[in-house]
């Protein structure tokens, strides 16, 4: 029998990037492991692999490609960005929507936005918009687990479902998704709802069961994201590609970077970070298992049958890109859980000149809750970008101001510029500096 060689790099790094993407939790010992048996022929010793990892980008220790099994994620990345990232989306046909706005590039600090290319008056419509992706509120969440709303449009069936209603083809599975039409069942599943069918996919209903304790729906809004884009994929190439970019151009701020802007980080991080490996192992144990779990691989390749590139698969799966995706849904998820296309181009200001309108709840049986409309507040100018505001604008200054920090926005707007002038200076908490003054006394200082 010939010993073992050292492979060079160029025939190692392609095998190790393959591994890596099929088995996206893995530490570099246990995917060292995993690379000689695959290759007994090889010799790698664990100096040179770890090396490759971090120079490859696929080293688990800065957050590059995935969380450990045993979850000790450290974060060696010092650098935060303090601004979404965001660009313009190739594809989409404004018009469709209006003809009286237009998708620029705002600014660095910005990013894309919209403005008025022709006047528009107060009170006025101007569109109307079907979520990308929709998380519905809570309430409406659990009738929809139970069977009693549309698990597409989110419409409640009160007091009885609709006479054309169906129900999942799962349902003897233990899927309980019911469906308001047979038009809302084929939408949902070019959607990819067979990806978080708990008939179909079972461990989709621990990752649900997950997002509903922990009351967090861009966990819901991240997995039906992944869903449709895999499904598009399944569809065609071209067709998941036209997807993922659609995907890529929403504002985007990585999820630990939202984290340390907020003051509690530096006493709620390791809770943060918990949670994230907790979602995180749900996200890939539903959506891509790792190629050593046959059964998970054989029931996933009865929905999908295609295998996703490397690199889409490391956009989706790896632990960077999952920390990206949940970032992007929580930044652009509207107060009822949709995602928009062309709402999410628009731009903070604390006097908004446009509002977001969702149906009143007296016309549910008519309009899905997760549609939304867009009215002007006043009369808009050509030329005037198209802004809502991201917080409650009846706040003051100073809380606006801190409340925005979630979005990585600092407000300059006219308000904040004259408000930041007449807000008296903070005053000094008395109670803090009493209790700082005992314990400086306790301590003889």
């Amino acid at each position: 029998m010939s010993s073992a060689v050292s492979p060079p790099d160029d025939a190692l790094i392609p095998v190790v990037k393959t591994l890596r993407a099929s088995l996206p939790t893995l530490g570099a010992a246990k995917l060292l492991a995993v690379l000689l048996t695959e290759h007994p022929e090889w010799t790698v010793s664990e100096k040179r692999f770890k090396k490759l990892l971090q120079t490859e980008g696929l080293a688990l220790s800065g957050g590059a490609v995935g969380a450990t099994n045993d979850k000790k994620i450290k974060n060696t990345d010092t650098k935060t960005n303090k601004y979404p990232a965001s660009k313009l989306n190739p594809h989409l046909d404004i018009t469709t929507f209006s003809d009286k706005i237009d998708a620029v590039f705002i600014s660095p600090q910005k990013g894309k936005g919209l403005v008025a290319k022709l006047p528009i008056a107060e009170g006025e419509a101007l569109w109307r918009e079907d979520p990308f992706v929709h998380a519905a509120d809570w309430d409406v969440f659990d009738l929809q687990q139970s069977g009693n709303a549309c698990q597409y449009c989110a419409l409640p069936f009160i007091p009885a479902p609709p006479t054309l209603a169906v129900s999942c083809p799962a349902i003897s599975h233990g899927c309980n998704a019911a469906f308001c039409s047979r038009l809302c069942l084929t939408r949902a599943q070019q959607g990819g709802h067979s990806l978080l069918c708990r008939g179909r996919n079972p461990p989709s209903k621990d990752l649900l069961d997950f997002a509903r304790k922990e009351q967090w729906r861009a966990v819901i809004a991240l997995a039906v994201a992944v869903a449709k884009i895999m499904t598009a994929f399944e569809r065609s190439d071209s067709e998941g590609q036209d997807m993922l970019e659609a995907w890529g151009t929403f504002a985007t701020l990585d999820q630990e970077d939202r984290a340390k802007t907020l003051p509690e980080w530096e006493f709620t991080q390791e809770r943060h970070r918990a949670l994230w490996n907790m979602d995180y192992d749900h996200f890939v144990t539903t959506l891509c298992p790792p190629e050593t779990d046959k059964a998970a691989q054989t029931r996933l390749r009865k929905i999908v049958k295609k295998t996703l590139s490397e690199d889409v698969r490391t956009e989706l799966f790896s632990y960077r890109g999952f920390l990206r995706g949940l970032g992007r849904v929580s930044l652009n998820l509207d107060s009822h859980g949709g995602l928009f296309l062309l709402h999410s181009h628009m731009n903070h200001s604390c006097i908004p000149n446009m509002a977001v309108k969702h149906p009143p709840a007296a016309q549910a049986q008519k309009y899905p809750s997760s549609r939304i409309a867009l009215v002007a507040n006043r009369d808009i100018q050509p030329g005037e970008e198209l802004t809502v505001t991201y917080v409650n604008p009846t706040w003051p200054y100073r809380r606006r101001k801190e409340e925005l920090k979630e979005w990585g926005v600092e407000c300059d707007c006219e308000r904040c510029e004259q408000e930041k002038k007449d807000e008296p200076e903070e005053e000094e908490d008395e109670e803090a500096n009493d209790l700082a003054r005992e314990l400086r006394m306790s301590f003889g200082v």
